[in-house]
């Protein structure tokens, strides 16, 4: 049985590890594969312009940040969670109310993710005996008391849009193994407390990851819509159907940097791929497959390229996150060689038009989405590594400062 209590520090240092963007200095690779067969249809798409190279196939807007003097707009409203760094390099995690401009620190609070539309917190309670998810006015509106059994315990994993969370059953390390066992997945609804069970074993060719740490990414990635999921197999990726038991698309092969990340409609999955010369992504729409780009999965299995970054061989995408609206994907493009930091660039890709928006900022972490899509949230790190809060204005790159000293981890919408 895996003790909360006894892994409390060791959560906390992988959830700092992540915010400081640790890491190898190659992408991490969540699929690795043999070339499989094109089984799926390209979905219609408009060919891509080119622009300065023969390879190069995308538009780029800079929308480069100018910092604003002006207090936020009426509009930015909601709460940050936020990490408030000490003289120690300490961080201290909080709450800041931007109606009021208050702190609040969370001294019993642990390990918070916000759902994908913005409207609830999930987090752990005191000491990581219990496992609560809120509304934006903080009302318990689910609590998990008992996170161990005799099998294992249960950790939060991912927010299948707003209305479910995923929870990954993990065993106790076999002795002299820093690696714990993968158990099987907990789909929970959140509005009745609805509990379906998903293990691992029940999708054929599923590859099964093993971490040194009790903070699990899923492996199994469920449509908002629970109808259909993704998962890593050593032929690529399978769209699989829920409800009939089947697999609906071998979507591609290759090399897959991070997890598929649904829209929050669920029509679409985005995923950073290799784009082989070999075509071995089932994507032909006439243009050269080389390097690392973002891809569009529907939810039938037809695939659409969405990124044209192929020619800049070495380059990739990570912490692709949806705007709560759909319009919008957040990226980090990553150059081929690293600074020490691991920071890339930060863009914004529009999903309908391919439009690439550059904001002429190296980051090395994810950005956090306001619930109407219009701004984000991003901290930026100055020559010493201090990090400074900003709040963004996505169409025009205005930006606001709203903490000299602090990180961000989450936007809620406003009550």
């Amino acid at each position: 049985m895996v003790n909360l209590k006894s892994n409390k520090r060791s959560l906390l240092l992988l959830v700092v590890c992540l915010l400081v963007a640790c890491g190898p200095a190659l992408p991490a690779v969540w699929s690795s594969a043999t070339p499989s067969a094109a089984t799926v249809t390209p979905l219609p798409s408009a060919t891509p312009s080119a622009t300065s190279g023969p390879l190069v196939h995308y538009e780029l807007e800079e929308r480069c940040f100018q910092v604003a003097e002006e207090p936020l707009p009426a509009d930015v409203r909601g709460t940050l969670w936020i990490e408030l760094r000490r003289e120690d390099r300490v961080y201290e995690e909080a709450v800041l109310d931007l109606d009021t401009d208050a702190i609040t620190r969370n001294e019993d609070w642990h390990i918070f993710s916000i759902s994908p539309r913005s409207t609830r917190v999930s987090y752990y309670g005191p000491n990581f005996e219990s496992m609560v998810v809120a509304d934006t006015g903080f009302r318990t509106i689910w609590q998990l008391h008992q996170l161990e059994d005799a099998e294992g315990s249960l950790h939060f994993a991912d927010w299948v849009g707003d209305t479910h969370i995923i929870l990954a059953k993990i065993g106790e390390a076999p002795k002299g193994s820093r690696f714990f066992p993968l158990l099987g997945y907990v789909l929970i609804d959140l509005e009745n407390g609805a509990r379906r069970e998903f293990q691992t074993d029940d999708y054929p060719g599923h590859l099964l990851l093993a971490a040194p740490h009790t903070w699990w990414t899923p492996e199994l990635v469920i449509n908002p819509n629970l109808d259909v999921l993704i998962y890593p197999n050593y032929g690529g990726l399978i769209l699989w159907d829920i409800e009939q038991g089947g697999a609906l698309a071998d979507v591609y092969g290759g090399q897959v940097a991070s997890p598929p990340s649904w829209a929050p409609s669920g029509e679409y999955a985005v995923v950073s791929t290799y784009m082989s010369a070999e075509g071995n992504t089932n994507v032909d729409d006439g243009l050269p497959n080389r390097g690392w780009d973002l891809l569009l999965i529907s939810n039938t299995g037809a695939i659409e390229r969405l990124t044209y970054f192929g020619a800049e061989v070495g380059a990739w995408q990570r912490y692709y996150q949806w705007s709560p609206d759909g319009e919008y994907i957040s990226f980090l493009q990553n150059p081929v060689s690293y600074d020490g930091n691991y920071r890339g660039d930060l863009m914004l890709v529009e999903v309908g038009t391919g439009q690439i928006i550059d904001y002429c900022v190296k980051h090395n972490y994810r950005v956090y989405w306001s619930a109407d899509s219009r701004y984000f949230a991003v901290y930026l790190e100055d020559g010493e590594g201090l990090p400074s809060l900003h709040i963004v204005e996505v169409s025009t790159g205005c930006a606001w400062i709203v903490h000299e000293n602090a990180g961000v981890s989450g936007w809620l919408a406003a009550p």
